[in-house]
C-alpha cells in the first residue's frame, strides 16, 4: 500500500521559528506535505498572481481596509524560491487551482480545514488591542481543497494594524508556507525535518 508522507518542518535556518520571549512570533503546527515541491510552487504562484483569501478582521477596521493593508504587507515579504504577487483580485495569469488562505483570530481551527470551504464564521467582535492581546493567524497554501503547506502563528501585544509585530508575523508566515524544500528529498540543507509516515 502506498505510504502518505507528511513532512513537519520543526526548525528553519535563519530563525523563522521563534518563541519564548514577549512580543516574539511563535509558529506551530507547521506542515509541509509530500505533494508540495518547489516546482508546484512555481506552477501555482511563481512570478504571477496568487489568489489570497483573508478571513477575519482582527483590528475592526473593516474588511476592505484590512485586506488592502494586509495584502500590501504580504507583498513586502517574498518566498526564497521566486517572487509572487499576493492579491484578493487575481488576474488571468493566476492559477485557478492554487490559493493562499489566512484565517485570523481562530486559534482552534485545525490546519486541515483551511483549504476546505466554507470556513468557520469569524469572531463577531475583534479582540481588544493592547499589551495583553494575542493575535492568532492560521495559514495554508492550497491546491484545490487540499493543503500543500500549513502553519499557525501567534504574537503578543499587537495593538494596531500598522504594528511592526503584525508585519513580522506575516513575513514569517510567508516563509513558512513557501519553503525552498522538497519534502520527498532526504537531503534538506535548509531545514531540520521530522517525518511522520502512515499506511
Amino acid at each position: 500500500m502506498r505510504r502518505a508522507r507528511v513532512s513537519m518542518v520543526m526548525v528553519l535556518a535563519g530563525g523563522v521559528l521563534t518563541g519564548g520571549c514577549a512580543g516574539q512570533t511563535v509558529l506551530y503546527n507547521h506542515f509541509v506535505y509530500s505533494r508540495y515541491s518547489p516546482t508546484e510552487f512555481g506552477v501555482g504562484a511563481g512570478r504571477k498572481d496568487l489568489r489570497t483569501v483573508l478571513h477575519g478582521d482582527p483590528f475592526g477596521v473593516g474588511e476592505a481596509d484590512f485586506a488592502a493593508a494586509t495584502i500590501a504587507l504580504l507583498n513586502r515579504h517574498q518566498p526564497f524560491l521566486q517572487p509572487t504577487h499576493f492579491t484578493t483580485t487575481p488576474g488571468e495569469n493566476a492559477s485557478p487551482r492554487h490559493r493562499m488562505v489566512l484565517v485570523f483570530d481562530q486559534p482552534r481551527i485545525p490546519v486541515f480545514r483551511l483549504c476546505r470551504e466554507p470556513l468557520p464564521a469569524p469572531p463577531a467582535k475583534p479582540a481588544a488591542g493592547g499589551p495583553e492581546r494575542t493575535l492568532h493567524v492560521s495559514g495554508a497554501f492550497c491546491l484545490h481543497q487540499g493543503e500543500l503547506t500549513a502553519v499557525q502563528g501567534k504574537v503578543d501585544g499587537v495593538e494596531r494594524l500598522d504594528d511592526v509585530k503584525f508585519d513580522r508575523l506575516l513575513g514569517q508566515i510567508v516563509l513558512a508556507l513557501f519553503p525552498p524544500v522538497d519534502p520527498n528529498d532526504d537531503d534538506e540543507p535548509f531545514f531540520l525535518v521530522g517525518r511522520l509516515e502512515t499506511d
